[in-house]
Parts: C-alpha cells; structure tokens; sequence
C-alpha cells in the first residue's frame, strides 16, 4: 500500500552533493519549518523520516513538502501523489558532485573514526579520488535517481553551479515571492584540487550524468531566455 500524499503541495527530489541542505532551509522559510518533512527512501525500501524508520500509514496533514533522498521510481512506487503535484530537483557538474561527495565522507569517516581532519584516511584505506569515482555505486548517480522520468515532468530544475542566480529563475517558475535565505553551504571545492587527468577520468566514468546535466543546462537557458523576453 502507499503512502497517502495526496495533499502535498510540492516534491523536493534531493539527489546527493546538489546543494540539499541549503534549498532546504529554503522551503523551510517558504511553507514553514513543521510543514517541510525530511523523508528519505532507501534502496532497500526502508523509509525514514528525520533518520528514524517511518511507520504511519501517510503524511500528517500539515505536511506540505516532501523533501529529501529517493529515486524518482520509488517516489512513485512508495508515495500516492496527486497528479500535478510540482516536482523540484537540483543537478550539479557531475565531476564537481563526485569529488564533492567524495571529499564529504572523508570528513565524515574522519569524524567518526576520531582522526586529525587533515588525515585522508579513504586514501589510507586504499579510496583515492579515482578509487572512489570507479566505483559502480559512484557512477551516474544523478541518472540514477532521475532513472525513469522525463526532465519536463519537473517544475523546476535548478543548476547548483549558479545558486543564487537559480534562486531567482525558481521565483518566477513558481511564482514565489522574493526568497530572502539564499545562503548555500556547498563543500569548498576548486577543480585546481583535481588534475586534468583526473578530472577526464571522473567525467568519462559518468557519461550519463554527463549528458544528463547538459539537457538540463539546455532546459535552463531555454527558460532564462523566455523569461528575458518576456
């Protein structure tokens, strides 16, 4: 049985290392912080929200957004949704989101492990940057989520690599007043930390994602180029 969504007002797709945390404090500020649920679906099927297992039949009430990590397939295989109901994701250059996620879970085994924060302890273990972009798991990531779907079945697909001018597209395709919190917590990242070499290798492991981001930009400069005419 699914989960009884159907009076959600907006589906915020969050796709790993595309600027999640930042849009949303975004939607927190423009439903209101209880009426944005963190929900996530695993692959496994296991549903949390806020991190713990999720066992109601369906959403509270007061739920308007539904906003975090799961594929567009087990959105629609775990979630009842009206149709028409706005659907948002965010896409990144995907050798930017690879090494991103990539130096991100270096911290966070860091932390865990109690280490010094400059040891790179995946490359201890044998995870270079290369190591961990070779990994099936790590490829296409971005297609992968979006596995399924048209990229006109989004309302709205914003382009991390141009946050704050991107905040501003989405307040005239949604028609949203002016969102004041536009601050965006991305992990520092220069592609001078990666060689060209390297940089070849990342983007020719994630041909699909490659591809992918490049209709999206195309999406986005059809939009930009509407809206400037009008």
């Amino acid at each position: 049985m699914k989960l009884s969504g159907s009076h959600l007002e907006l589906v915020s797709l969050h796709i790993p290392k595309t600027a999640g945390t930042s849009f949303r404090t975004i939607l927190q500020d423009r439903y209101g912080k209880g009426r944005v649920l963190h929900f996530d679906i695993y692959s496994s099927g296991t549903i949390e929200v806020k991190g713990k297992p999720f066992k109601r039949a369906g959403f509270k009430r007061n739920t308007s957004v539904l906003h975090g990590h799961f594929s567009y397939k087990d959105l629609h295989k775990f979630v009842d949704i009206k149709e028409g109901t706005p659907l948002i994701t965010w896409l990144r250059h995907p050798v930017d989101r690879v090494v991103s996620n990539y130096y991100f879970l270096n911290k966070i085994i860091a932390h865990r492990l109690k280490e010094r924060a400059n040891e790179n302890l995946m490359s201890r273990m044998g995870k270079s940057l290369v190591e961990f972009a070779q990994h099936s798991d790590n490829q296409n990531v971005m297609s992968r989520f979006l596995d399924g779907c048209d990229l006109s079945q989004f309302s709205f697909i914003g382009i991390q690599d141009h946050f704050e001018e991107e905040l501003a597209r989405l307040e005239k395709v949604m028609n949203w007043p002016s969102i004041s919190n536009r601050i965006h917590n991305a992990t520092a990242l220069s592609k001078k930390e990666i060689s060209a070499i390297e940089y070849e290798q990342i983007a020719k492991l994630n041909q699909l994602d490659m591809q992918l981001y490049e209709d999206a930009c195309f999406i986005r400069n059809q939009s930009l180029s509407l809206n400037k005419n009008l």
